[in-house]
């Protein structure tokens, strides 16, 4: 499912090595990057605005090394294009050194801008996928203070809550960040969560309620559809699995999708045999 490109590598070494030679902070005011970097969590299995974003991150490292969005961004995209299947906040589900990179980057826009609450909380993204949840929450703590409107301290407490399989606290912290959601996308981004929440209950039929609530909110969403079709497999309804495997690949043919149609048709054609 990862989408990774030799071009988009080639931008991220290149950051990598421009670390080290920035210059010290200066300013964090608003940044063109900074729609860029909501942009691209919105739409992080869009390949095509993966390398828009690429392209986009080559000339400010001249121009703009003192912006913390710079990094924001190059440290989100690094996670994009090293994702490769399977839980977002796990490590073994990026190709081995892109957390590292991450947190790299994000390190760096937060040293830039420590009193940027968004650069707080997305270097505590990165420790979270690191499994550093302590730290991450101490971090967290820092992004709160400095702002206590922003969705994403709240957003990531309720995750690191869900890491640590204490559903109470997750639904109670998603519900405050539900309190401050600002962009559209942070209720997709809720609700993913919620669906884990609930699986962590056993509350299948609530799972399946938000699964196919982020459908009938995304309709021109693949993910959502397979999403919604890894569910149905679980639980073993494999003709409506296969129903929305094809609409996924009808939408967007991801590796994943292909995978799962291919197995799902290959589980349905045995069930004859086994009458």
């Amino acid at each position: 499912m990862g989408f990774r490109s030799l071009s988009f590598r080639s931008v991220i070494t290149l950051l990598s090595f421009t670390l080290m030679t920035l210059s010290s902070p200066q300013s964090h005011a608003s940044s063109d990057f900074e729609k860029t970097y909501y942009r691209l969590e919105a739409n992080v299995f869009d390949h095509q605005l993966l390398r828009e974003v690429a392209t986009e991150l080559k000339a400010p490292l001249a121009q703009r090394r003192d912006d913390p969005w710079v990094y924001l961004c190059a440290s989100l995209a690094t996670l994009v294009a090293g994702y490769d299947i399977g839980d977002w906040y796990s490590a073994g589900s990026f190709v081995p050194g892109t957390v590292e990179r991450a947190l790299q980057l994000a390190g760096r826009a937060r040293s830039l801008a420590p009193g940027l609450s968004q650069a707080q909380a997305h270097y505590a993204r990165v420790l979270i996928v690191e499994g550093k949840y302590k730290l991450a929450w101490e971090v967290l703590n820092k992004a709160h203070d400095l702002d206590a409107k922003s969705f994403y301290p709240w957003y990531f407490r309720g995750i690191v809550a869900e890491k640590m399989r204490d559903a109470q606290r997750a639904s109670a912290y998603f519900d405050e960040a539900g309190q401050r959601v600002v962009l559209a996308h942070q209720r997709n981004l809720l609700n993913i969560h919620r669906q884990k929440v609930a699986r962590l209950t056993r509350d299948f039929s609530g799972q399946e309620r938000l699964l196919r609530e982020n459908i009938d909110k995304n309709p021109g969403t693949a993910i959502y559809y397979g999403n919604y079709a890894q569910f149905l497999m679980a639980h073993k309804r494999y003709a409506e699995a296969r129903t929305y495997w094809e609409k996924a690949v009808a939408i967007n043919p991801y590796p994943h999708a292909l995978k799962k149609l291919a197995e799902v048709n290959r589980l349905l054609a045995a069930e004859p045999a086994r009458r």
